[in-house]
């Protein structure tokens, strides 16, 4: 005869095992549900005739978001001010022209602005990419010195996608837009001051242009995408160059 003692024994081992499975189930769920994909998408824009420092005074400045408003009017309907003065935790309401694909208003803050490796770095922080299935979305825009008047302009796309909404990857584009109207904008004032080089943006052969794109799972949303974007430009050589964990290649149109 089985003791009361070892039945209540054996049905608490049983009640320890089912909560244990549960548990252990509900935690795999939990992992599936979880799955995400970093991935960045950049460009490079390489200027000739401007030094590191005259491009970073731009985008460091505090007056930025007004300025690109008048610089990228195809782009940005508005740029509202929620809190901060420009300079580093300044948040910002974006809104852009709804002829644009892709979310059209979030808030951003500026995380960073490093003005010893001129680097800047936003983020969304609500709205945006956010409501489509990403968990981090950040535009990071960095300026290298090649020479006393000549610089790398790079801007990356630096996100995190949840499985399950990688055609939202469709909506990000290695483009060099706001790197071309920056430095047109400076030209532009040093043409109003006398001071003008010479060069011209759609002439110059040395404004190179270079993408790579480092994300498999999401690979083809982008391929099309930024081939399209290319091919519309009208500068002298563009090279293009797409890195995934599973092929690479070079492309020069």
């Amino acid at each position: 005869m089985v003791s009361s003692s070892v039945v209540l024994a054996n049905k608490t081992l049983f009640l320890v095992l089912t909560v244990f499975l549960l548990l252990s189930h509900h935690h795999h769920l939990q992992c599936e549900a979880q799955v995400s994909l970093p991935a960045q998408v950049w460009s490079e824009l390489a200027v000739s005739d401007i030094s590191a420092q005259d491009v970073w005074a731009v985008y460091s400045s505090p007056d930025l978001p007004r300025l690109i408003v008048e610089l990228m009017p195809f782009r940005f309907q508005r740029i509202d001010v929620l809190s901060g003065d420009g300079t580093q935790g300044t948040i910002l309401n974006i809104t852009l022209q709804p002829t644009n694909s892709g979310p059209l208003t979030w808030h951003e803050q500026f995380v960073e602005i490093n003005h010893l490796t001129l680097t800047k770095v936003v983020r969304q922080i609500e709205g945006g990419f956010l409501n489509i299935g990403f968990t981090l979305y950040e535009n990071i825009f960095q300026i290298t010195s090649t020479g006393l008047n000549s610089c790398v302009i790079r801007a990356t796309n630096s996100f995190v996608i949840t499985q399950g909404s990688e055609s939202g990857a469709s909506f990000i584009t290695a483009s060099w837009r706001m790197a071309y109207a920056v430095v047109d904008y400076i030209r532009a004032n040093r043409a109003n001051n006398y001071l003008a080089s010479g060069t011209d943006v759609e002439s110059n052969k040395s404004f190179q242009i270079s993408m790579a794109i480092k994300f498999s799972p999401t690979f083809s949303h982008l391929q099309n995408r930024t081939l399209q974007e290319v091919v519309i430009t009208n500068l002298g050589r563009n090279q293009v160059e797409y890195i995934s964990n599973q092929n690479s290649r070079n492309t020069t149109f």
